[in-house]
């Protein structure tokens, strides 16, 4: 697997590790659909439907791919077939290229990057300590159960006691 092409960067611009845990669901679909965009380019309308963004996020979306050097406006404006005002397209830079190819390269276990890879495995460890927190919790149950019903006991040994000697 090609290292990230981190030392190519600007100050600004976060290297390809730090994006990878920063990219998110959403800013991944994004630059797949541009990747597969005819000439990696389109506008705001066709990346809204092409992907599962809300509408209120797609250019958000797409202004934090800017700030990281991966997306670029291209100055061009189209019509989206639904009337109103044309839309701004959207380009990947080289840098967002490169970054796609990085996506796109398996991890020396041989599985595909996912966005939600990590959390995927967050997920899996979060159920384990679940299963586990039930476990316990079944058990302090039956102890606190025991308990209950030693301390019954007890308490009808005690009145015993106390009956006997009033007699």
């Amino acid at each position: 697997m090609s290292q990230p092409h981190e030392s190519d960067t600007s100050t600004d611009e976060p290297g390809f590790t730090e994006l990878v845990d920063r990219l998110g669901q959403h800013r991944y679909d994004l630059l797949m659909a541009l990747s597969r965009a005819g000439g990696n380019r389109s506008n705001t309308a066709e990346l809204r439907e092409a992907t599962d963004v809300p509408s209120g996020s797609v250019t958000h979306h797409l202004e934090t791919l800017v700030e990281w050097g991966l997306v670029e406006e291209t100055g061009d404006r189209a019509y989206h077939g639904r009337g109103g005002s044309k839309a701004k397209v959207w380009a990947l830079t080289d840098r967002g290229e490169d970054f796609v190819t990085h996506l796109r390269e398996t991890d020396t276990d041989g599985t595909p990057y996912s966005p939600l890879a990590s959390r995927d495995a967050e997920i899996a460890e979060l159920q384990r300590r679940v299963d586990g927190l039930e476990r316990k919790n079944a058990e302090l149950e039956e102890t606190v159960e025991r308990l209950k019903e030693s301390t019954r006991r007890a308490i009808e040994d005690l009145e015993d006691m106390i009956q006997s000697e009033q007699e």
